[in-house]
């Protein structure tokens, strides 16, 4: 984790090498480093603090697989991308006595 924080000191688009084990964190904006980091560096408090690794563990399990959906560009482009008022639609509730699914 030093070495990948090092590499985010020096520059703003670090090369995946330079990340080492979190060569996953090149695939976000710099917002979204400094927020995993600091989830991280949280997680690692608590995992120490209570000899308990799930604190770790659940929190680069959620940023991996958030890192794999923002790899694929369909996906981050739905994630990232603006949205536009057709891309909404209005859902009325269900009438009463309506059973259809």
């Amino acid at each position: 984790m030093l070495a990948a924080e090092a590499a985010l000191a020096r520059t703003d688009v670090p090369a995946p090498i330079e990340l080492g084990q979190l060569a996953w964190l090149a695939e976000f904006d710099r917002d979204d480093r400094d927020a995993a980091i600091s989830e991280l560096r949280d997680a690692l408090v608590l995992t120490m603090t209570a000899a308990d690794s799930g604190p770790l563990r659940e929190t680069l399990r959620a940023w991996t697989t958030t890192a794999a959906v923002m790899r694929d560009p369909v996906r981050r482009a739905a994630h990232t991308g603006a949205v536009r008022e057709t891309d909404s639609t209005e859902v009325f509730p269900p009438a009463v006595g309506d059973t259809e699914r």
